[in-house]
């Protein structure tokens, strides 16, 4: 199985990254046989299907990145350091997590990696992932002389773990807004706010390492973070695609990268 897969336009047309950090499903067999049963058979804290519902991208010659391997291998939107996203009492997940978003345990007893272990899922995931993704984005910046990554997310409408409230249809996050032009930051959330959907900035979620790690205002690189509520294209316990609940959101996207082509 490939670390990732990379698609990129024979012609790259606009200054866009779009990366999909947590759709990927994969887990190896010498990390599944020490993985709770349940906990690898339903794989809750994935991003489904977001792949499908941002297909138009690449019609508009944006260049896309998506993990293959499952968040649970190594979470490539933690910091590798150790360093907490947040502080503010919500339950954290680490760079290789021994629980998912509720706290639940996803190793059987005994069974949860070594320091070695998570040393080296750093090594052989992480820094691989990251070094492919920083290279994407210094060449299209070297072609354009600017680049705006796109981190794409979902998340379950409910994760009391880390909100006792249900999340809103849509959330930016631009780290306090340090991350992302001013202009680009406001077209976006105005376009978002335009729709049939609740959108907040930088409240709740303010972007991962990716967004924090790599936005870069002062040289033309721009990051965002883009995290939705699941049951906005996702039906059957917010697990199976619909064509028919994702389409609103959809066109909402489309509206969106339309925008920032249009402003880059």
């Amino acid at each position: 199985m490939n670390l990732y897969n990379l698609n990129i336009p024979e012609k790259i047309s606009v200054p866009i990254v779009l990366n999909f950090p947590h759709s990927g499903t994969f887990i190896p067999e010498s990390i599944s046989k020490n993985i709770r049963k349940k906990a690898a058979e339903e794989l809750d804290d994935t991003d489904w299907h977001l792949e499908q519902l941002y297909d138009f991208a690449f019609k508009l010659k944006i260049p896309i990145m998506k993990a293959n391997y499952h968040r649970w291998v190594v979470d490539l939107n933690r910091n590798p350091a150790g360093i907490s996203l947040y502080n503010d009492g919500r339950h954290i997940t680490q760079l290789v997590t021994t629980t998912d978003f509720n706290g639940n345990a996803i190793y059987e007893a005994g069974q949860e990696p070594s320091e070695e272990e998570i040393q080296d899922r750093k090594t052989n995931y992480f820094d691989t992932y990251h070094l492919r993704l920083n290279q994407l984005l210094l060449d299209v910046h070297a072609q354009f002389g600017k680049v705006f990554l796109w981190d794409a997310h979902s998340i379950r409408r409910m994760v009391p773990s880390i909100s006792p409230d249900p999340f809103p249809d849509l959330i930016i996050g631009t780290n306090s807004s340090t991350t992302c032009h001013p202009e680009l930051e406001k077209s976006l959330y105005e376009t978002l706010n335009s729709g049939p959907y609740s959108c907040e900035l930088n409240s709740l979620f303010k972007g991962g390492y990716i967004t924090r790690n790599y936005g870069n205002p002062s040289q033309k690189i721009y990051s965002f973070q883009l995290e939705m509520a699941k049951d906005l294209y996702l039906v059957e316990d917010e697990l199976v695609y619909s064509e028919q609940q994702a389409n609103t959101i959809k066109l909402l996207l489309k509206d969106c990268f339309n925008v920032l082509i249009k402003n880059l």
